[in-house]
């Protein structure tokens, strides 16, 4: 059977031609913008090559519709030659301009490209087996595929070259789609040369396709396709050129209006520009520094190294140096100079050059060295100790009155920490005053035991001030002299300040010093201490009956027998008149504390003889332990009285420890108390969203907003707990309007976020209402984040009717004024009557949950939720059943007539975040 003879319809052929040039072209414009764009790299490049893929196929498609032949084919393999087409070229391109190697990724992209052009042929070719028996001529297949290969390579060295910015002409565009739809068209023509193709007269029948119709299907395709890249690239272009344009402008306005010189050199180190900075700085105008080079200013003997700096920043590398050059005038200036090479289309052709004038800063610096010098002699010469301790807390200079001093040569010191040999005890309040410096910056003067080389300590006194640069602490100069006989004589009157006259024991004062350290070590071991008050029970009876002097010997007999119950390390002190502390610095066990408590009340309830006078004396003890008990003084004091007290109430001669429930109940409710005073400040509240559901029309309503607090230390509370001692410490109203003001700004951003204005109750404290600014104030926040009417639900309880009753009315009123709702909660839980109901202008009805969560179960609770229902329907509210938690409850509710529902069925309270997802998404 003779091979078909082919033969083509000139008019389909240059269609074809014309598709593989407008489909260039356009690829042409869309690469253009990957080069060149900033952001959005990958989007024009696969634009780009997939365009120019898809041409490239419906050249070689409408090549073979110009057949003069029946126009049959393979669908799938259509596609496949579609697909192998596109990919092949993106592959290519992407290979292309990842391929750092220029040689390599010619040839790799130029054969994934060539390859893939000619495989998509020959798939084409292939999708005629319905009606053709192709035969392949291998020599010419070859040599089609080595031509492939060979135009392929070659359209990307035109497309690389067509990158830069003087080619990018549209008659230079033009010409190179030409050319590569020529290049293309002819892989075609030349792949059709190497194949035969044999009509199969018993193929089945099928499907013939209308040649015209393919045709012009094919071409509207690729036009439709290239016009709407040519028209997003001329949009990206324009707008890109605009952005040039402003930058250019704003590059120019930095230029000009700079404070620093500008100099913009060639690579031959002549002047081509200069700023009007830099005519100030050389006292040269533009037109006498243009044509210069650098050496005709700078001093003489920096020519050589600035010559080398310029040739490196020719090679691509920036400097910064300093230079001395000659002012017009004749003075000699100095310089900070900085030279940064000059990029043009990716290439060095200049530098430019930023230049200071430093000269009055090297002036400074010399006379700062100056002064320096003369600081180091006074210092080297002065009798008081200086040292100079940098921020890490090392010392770098030591005077050489140390060795005079401490006996240690400056370098001795020099290189050590500021408290090497400082006595352990004085560590930590040395370190708090090195502290002091970097949270406050100012001067601190702190007293000290050093050890002395010989091998004592002595007492210094230290005056240290920080130094600052630049708002930054540099370092800090201490100066320092010793006090070893001052700090005696302070002993001594210490000694009479601190101590009991009549016992000799310490008095309160220096037991709260003793307390107060031991406290501290404590904390810093983890260690444990008991305190005890007691007193001398009938002291006052014995004094009175017996007088004063048989009175003091009580109190030193009772002294006395205390100390033989206590350790040498424990101590015990006076408080006035029969009142006593023991500080007892660690213990085993409580029970052994308990042990030194029974052991004091039965030495102390022993017969006393005294000035000839028999008694018997008791006494109280209340005992405090650390930590357990508090972790402060003035706690453990507190709490020590307190368990005191219980002692004496429940019939003295007894000892009581302050209980851990009494502990836990105080320190709780204080912490709570004392963070609830700063929570608004330091943003400790947040607000969380509970879903309300429209159950008749099965949408979200709106949702509930409900105040949230978490302790700094606790951690969260619950709200029937803070929300009481925000009432009894008079901090309600401010947090309430914190909550309104939170609410209304979420509503707003909201809005903003596209959920549009969402419906939220926020829950109303009854003190906000008789605050007569409060509607002001709501106001103020509505106009702030401009609220609309009706989008906003105050919730008030049925306890606020115990109060004023026409107060409560004249505030719905004016709410509902401002357009707030008005709900009502806790329904026929509380004070309520039918009467209040059918006056008050409320909006809905919330039936509390007590009646929700046992229904369909309990008649009684069906009986009351369907009364509220129908009362609610008579006096014109809506309903809200809050607590809904079940899928009965939910059904019930729904054939009751119930319209809104919240409750755990649908969701738990939210963050703005997690509503944001589960729900306000859904709605959009």
């Amino acid at each position: 059977m003779e091979p078909l003879q082919l033969s083509y319809q000139a008019d389909i052929v240059v269609l074809s031609i014309f598709i593989a040039v407008i489909g260039a072209y356009t690829s042409l414009e869309l690469m253009h913008r990957f080069t060149s764009a900033e952001h959005n790299r990958l989007f024009w490049l696969t634009g780009s090559s997939v365009m120019l893929g898809i041409s490239v196929w419906a050249m070689h498609f409408t090549g073979m519709l110009s057949f003069h032949s029946v126009h049959q084919y393979d669908a799938g393999l259509t596609f496949v030659s579609l697909l192998a087409s596109i990919s092949s070229i993106t592959i290519a391109f992407f290979f292309f301009y990842k391929q750092k190697e220029r040689k390599r990724k010619f040839i790799q992209s130029g054969a994934i490209m060539g390859l893939g052009v000619i495989t998509m042929h020959y798939i084409g070719m292939n999708t005629m087996n319905l009606v053709f028996t192709v035969h392949y001529q291998v020599p010419l297949v070859i040599l089609s595929v080595i031509y492939a290969i060979a135009l392929s390579t070659l359209f990307l060295f035109l497309w690389e070259r067509l990158q830069y910015e003087k080619y990018q002409t549209i008659m230079m565009k033009t010409g190179a789609a030409v050319l590569f739809g020529l290049a293309i068209s002819s892989i075609h023509y030349v792949g059709m040369f190497a194949v035969k193709l044999q009509p199969n007269y018993l193929a089945e029948h099928v499907l013939e396709m209308n040649q015209n119709s393919l045709v012009m299907a094919v071409a509207a395709v690729v036009f439709l396709l290239a016009g709407t890249g040519l028209v997003v690239s001329h949009k990206t272009k324009t707008e890109a050129e605009r952005n040039a344009h402003r930058q250019e402008l704003q590059y120019l306005s930095l230029f000009k209006h700079n404070t620093d010189g500008i100099f913009i050199f060639n690579k031959d180190g002549m002047v081509l520009n200069a700023n009007a900075a830099a005519e100030a700085l050389t006292g040269y105008t533009l037109e006498e520094l243009k044509g210069t080079t650098f050496n005709a200013y700078i001093h003489p003997d920096d020519h050589s190294f600035v010559s080398m700096v310029f040739d490196k920043s020719l090679e691509g590398t920036p400097y910064e140096f300093q230079v001395r050059i000659h002012h017009k005038d004749g003075h000699e200036l100095s310089l900070q100079v900085k030279m940064v090479p000059m990029l043009l289309e990716g290439r060095i052709d200049g530098v430019h050059t930023i230049v200071k004038d430093i000269t009055n800063r090297l002036k400074i610096e010399k006379q700062l060295k100056e002064k320096e010098e003369q600081y180091r002699l006074i210092a080297e010469n002065s009798s008081d100790l200086i040292r100079i301790v940098e921020v890490d807390g090392t010392v770098s200079y030591a005077s050489p009155s140390h060795q005079h001093v401490l006996g240690y040569s400056p370098d001795e010191l020099v290189g050590k920490r500021y408290d090497a040999i400082v006595h352990p005890d004085d560590r930590e309040n040395l370190k708090k005053k090195y502290a002091y410096h970097f949270q406050e910056k100012k001067s601190a003067i702190v007293e000290y035991r050093s050890w002395h080389k010989e091998g004592y300590w002595i007492w210094i006194e230290a005056h240290s001030s920080p130094i600052m640069n630049d708002g930054v602490m540099s370092h800090f100069v201490v100066t320092a002299r010793e006090i070893t006989e001052r700090k005696q004589y302070e002993e001594k009157l210490e000694k009479m300040a601190f101590y009991d006259v009549l016992t000799g024991i310490p008095n309160r004062r220096l037991f709260y010093d003793r307390l107060s350290q031991t406290i501290t070590k404590a904390k810093r071991n983890n260690g444990e201490l008991a305190l005890f008050y007691l007193d001398c029970d009938r002291f006052k009876w014995v004094n009175d009956t017996y007088g004063h002097d048989t009175g003091d010997l009580l109190l030193k007999g009772f002294v006395e027998r205390v100390q033989k119950c206590i350790r040498e390390t424990d101590t015990l002190a006076r408080f006035g008149g029969d009142e006593f502390a023991i500080l007892l610095d660690g213990f085993d066990t409580v029970q052994d504390v308990g042990r030194i408590a029974d052991r004091i009340i039965q030495n102390i309830q022993v017969p006393w003889n005294l000035n000839g006078h028999e008694f018997i004396t008791t006494s109280s003890i209340g005992i405090a332990l650390f930590p357990n008990d508090g972790l402060d003084m003035d706690t453990l004091l507190a709490h020590a009285d307190q368990a005191l007290y219980q002692s004496k109430e429940k019939g003295r001669n007894m000892y009581h420890f302050f209980t851990d429930e009494l502990a836990t109940q105080i320190t709780r409710t204080m912490e709570i108390e004392e963070g609830l005073r700063q929570a608004v400040s330091k943003e400790h509240f947040h607000l969380v969203y509970q879903p309300q559901m429209n159950i008749q029309e099965g949408r979200q309503a709106g949702v509930e907003a409900l105040l949230r607090y978490t302790h700094p230390q606790i951690g969260m509370i619950p709200p029937l707990e803070f929300i009481p001692l925000c009432e009894k410490n008079g901090i309600m109203n401010e947090v309430t309007e914190w909550v309104i003001r939170e609410a209304f700004k979420q509503q707003k951003e909201w809005e903003k976020a596209g959920y549009g204005q969402i419906s939220i109750v926020i829950n109303i404290s009854s003190s906000v209402i008789e605050d007569q600014l409060f509607p002001e104030t709501v106001q103020q926040y509505m106009d702030e984040f401009e609220i609309r009417p009706g989008t906003m639900e105050f919730e008030l309880t049925e306890a606020t009717l115990v109060n004023n009753i026409d107060q409560v009315y004249s505030f719905m009123h004016k709410m509902k004024e401002l357009g707030i709702g008005i709900s009502f909660d806790d329904a026929g839980v509380g004070y309520s009557s039918f009467k209040n109901l059918k006056d008050m202008p409320i909006d809905k009805l919330k039936i509390d949950r007590s009646y929700i969560m046992d229904i369909p179960l309990k008649e009684k609770d069906r009986a009351i939720i369907e009364s509220l229902l129908s009362l609610a329907v008579r006096l014109g509210f809506d309903v809200v059943c809050e607590g809904v938690e079940t899928k009965e409850q939910l059904i019930y509710l729904q054939e009751k007539g119930c319209k809104f529902v919240q409750g755990y069925y649908y969701s738990e309270p939210l963050t703005k975040e997690k509503i944001e997802t589960a729900w306000l998404n859904q709605n959009i």
